[in-house]
C-alpha cells in the first residue's frame, strides 16, 4: 500500500470504522470491517492485518457494558487513537 501515513486509506478507513463503533455502530463497522478484510487479505497482507487489528477493537467495544462513565468524547476519542496506533504496530510486527 505504499508508505503509512495519516492520508493512507487504510489508516483512514479505520479510523471510521472505530468512529462508527463509538458510536454505537459496532456491529455495523465490524460487517464493513470483515468485508474489507476479505478484500485485502491476498492482495496486500499488511493492510489486512491492520483491519484485522481494528476488528479486535471492535469486539471489544461491543463487549462493553454501555454505561455513562463521565468519559468525554474527545478522552475515548483520544484513547481510540492510541489504541489505533498500537494494533498497528502490533500489525507491523507480525508483519515482518
Amino acid at each position: 500500500m505504499g508508505e503509512q501515513n495519516d492520508r493512507d486509506i487504510v489508516t483512514l478507513f479505520t479510523k471510521a470504522l472505530r468512529a462508527l463503533g463509538q458510536a454505537g455502530r459496532a456491529d455495523e463497522a465490524s460487517r464493513l470491517a470483515a468485508q474489507a478484510w476479505w478484500g485485502l487479505k491476498d492482495t496486500d497482507p499488511r493492510a489486512a492485518e491492520r483491519i484485522n487489528g481494528t476488528m479486535h477493537y471492535l469486539a471489544r467495544l461491543m463487549e462493553r457494558p454501555q454505561v455513562d462513565d463521565g468519559v468525554t468524547a474527545g478522552d475515548r476519542d483520544a484513547a481510540s487513537d492510541e489504541a489505533a496506533a498500537h494494533d498497528e504496530t502490533d500489525a507491523e510486527r507480525a508483519a515482518t
